[in-house]
């Protein structure tokens, strides 16, 4: 897919019924459409869209988002100031 054609594919998406953006999921995530506003089902596709013609994360920014941060370990009785 072409840039030109990723700006009309997200052009679309903002004309879309929930019922079509439902739709839509599945070819893009292989999976059914989760439970949520047809906003948040446009920005997941528009997303989607754009990391397989612009490229996702590099592993080190995706291994930031989704890792655990560190529990801090404080002594009971600390102030923080």
């Amino acid at each position: 897919m072409s840039q030109l054609q990723l700006k009309r594919e997200l052009a679309e998406l903002a004309m879309m019924s929930p019922t079509q953006l439902r739709a839509a999921w599945h070819p893009h995530h292989g999976s059914a459409a989760p439970s949520l506003s047809a906003d948040l089902l446009r920005l997941g596709l528009a997303y989607r869209l754009q990391e397989v013609v612009l490229g996702g994360l590099d592993p080190v920014s995706r291994r930031t988002l989704g890792g655990k941060r560190p529990e801090p370990s404080l002594p009971v009785g600390t102030r923080l100031l």
